[in-house]
């Protein structure tokens, strides 16, 4: 009896201290996450992923071997992050922050940390043999925390970044993002733009994975609620799907008008003014009220990136639309195009590019915006998919192309 008391505390110690590093003192590299939190590059679940597919990115056998040996050091880590609180244009090496969670192999791994990084005051740098062998070209310093490794080439970024611990701020949408793509074989890289001032856009993400020997990429623009109210779509009879075909973006939202900051913007026009004034200026020169022509828009266009030929769905009274169409067909206007320009049963189409589709897409009520691109002369490469779909809150942007297209552009021998 006394045995099997004995085991059963041996086995409750164990258990004990093992929920107790988990619960009470193991950080995640997820509690470093704030509100001046800019990019964040996030693979988890790394050492419960098969990566034998990144090997069909090599073509030389030595550099496969050495590969498959570094991809076994891969079950000793958990999650790896990446964060920095500066904007993509203001970023450098020092500004970025390694965080490695290596799960129940962390203490192992502390007693043998002397053999790779010489101890200074409270920090760690990496000993200068191996900062040759891995040709850096700074300085690589480290920090233990709480069952985590942190990293940085800056060393008091790295010591401003773990001063930020315990102050976590719960973002559901980056949260929802981490933890729906957390299987995407090579990560997900977040720009968190929320708090700013920027057409709404909370977060860009994108995660990729390697699939049936492709490399599938899937981006998302998320927006906050109240600036995706511009992008909703009620239109229940839409008319203009028939006429969708691949290389054609669809967009439907119920009043174009309210795109006004989007079509006409610093990024687009390239100089500083304001919509009003744009919109003002054109009517007081040429006659023509821009905002009207955007609300005379029934609900639906059409753009065919290969001839940047339009079709749109017009209202029945548009006087403002049937202006443009004079003066688009006028040899003698400033807006005078060779295209074909038919305006018939208030569809308006300016050039030839469209055709009635045998087999019509299928688009779900509330989408307002649509394609799918398969043209090298638009991607810019051949053998390369894209398709793009917006609901809501979300636009969703898909890319597929071959590993040996991405051979060609990468060199990873």
């Amino acid at each position: 009896m006394k045995k099997i008391i004995g085991i059963i505390v041996v086995i409750a110690v164990i258990l004990g201290g093992i929920f107790g590093y988990k619960l009470v003192y193991k950080a995640s590299p997820r509690d470093f996450i704030n509100k001046s939190t800019r990019v964040i590059y996030a693979n988890e679940g790394i050492n419960s992923k098969d990566f034998t597919p990144l090997l069909t990115l090599l073509d030389d056998d030595k550099s496969k071997e050495e590969m498959k040996g570094k991809l076994k050091n891969l079950k000793y880590i958990s999650k790896f992050y990446i964060f920095s609180d500066k904007e993509f244009y203001d970023l450098d090496e020092k500004s970025f922050t390694g965080v490695i969670d290596t799960g129940y192999w962390y203490f192992l791994i502390l007693k043998d940390i002397d053999k790779y990084f010489d101890s200074t005051e409270d920090i760690y740098v990496l000993k200068k043999e191996y900062k040759d062998k891995y040709k850096l070209k700074l300085d690589l310093f480290m920090k233990n925390y709480k069952g985590l490794f942190i990293f940085s080439f800056g060393q008091k970024n790295l010591k401003d970044f773990i001063a930020k611990a315990g102050k976590y701020l719960y973002n559901k949408e980056i949260e929802d993002t981490l933890d729906i793509k957390r299987d995407d074989l090579l990560g997900t890289i977040i720009y968190n733009n929320s708090g700013t001032d920027f057409y709404g856009v909370n977060l860009l993400t994108n995660s990729s994975t390697i699939k049936d020997n492709s490399i599938i990429s899937e981006g998302e623009i998320i927006f906050d609620k109240k600036e995706s109210e511009i992008f909703k779509s009620s239109k229940e009879n839409r008319e203009l799907i028939k006429y969708i075909n691949k290389n054609d973006i669809y967009i439907s939202v119920n009043d174009f008008s309210k795109l006004d900051k989007i079509i006409f913007n610093q990024l687009t026009l390239g100089v500083q003014a304001d919509n009003k004034f744009i919109f003002s200026l054109w009517k007081s020169l040429f006659g023509i009220d821009v905002e009207e022509i955007l609300k005379e828009i029934d609900g639906e266009l059409i753009v065919d990136l290969n001839s940047f030929s339009i079709m749109v769905k017009l209202k029945e009274n548009a006087p403002e639309s049937k202006k443009i169409v004079s003066l688009l067909k006028n040899e003698n206007s400033i807006f005078y195009t060779d295209k074909k320009v038919e305006l018939k049963d208030n569809i308006l189409t300016i050039g030839d590019g469209f055709v009635e589709n045998t087999k019509p897409y299928n688009i779900e009520d509330g989408i307002f915006i649509f394609g799918e691109i398969d043209s090298p002369e638009i991607l810019g490469m051949e053998d390369v998919t894209s398709s793009i779909e917006g609901k809501n809150q979300k636009i969703v942007i898909k890319n597929s192309f071959s590993v040996n297209k991405f051979k060609g552009l990468i060199d990873l021998d």
